[in-house]
């Protein structure tokens, strides 16, 4: 479930298990929080994947699954 995979075996659980648990998971990564963090210090995405060592698209990807589970608006 951490690498989002939707097919394969899963121990034994329907997709409806599955995606209740997936639910039920921290969303509020420790990523999720070091970019929050960052941007509300006014640094821009581009810096924080900079200072993040990351590429750009996976901080907006971060941000976009968030805002998809209604952690973030």
């Amino acid at each position: 479930m951490n690498n989002e995979e939707e097919n394969g075996f899963w121990g034994g659980t329907t997709p409806d298990e599955r995606y209740l648990l997936s639910k039920n998971k921290e969303v509020g990564s420790r990523r999720l929080r070091e970019i929050e963090a960052l941007l509300s210090q006014g640094y821009s995405k581009r810096d924080v994947a900079r200072i993040l060592n990351v590429q750009l698209a996976s901080i907006e990807r971060t941000l976009d699954r968030a805002k998809k589970k209604g952690i973030l608006q």
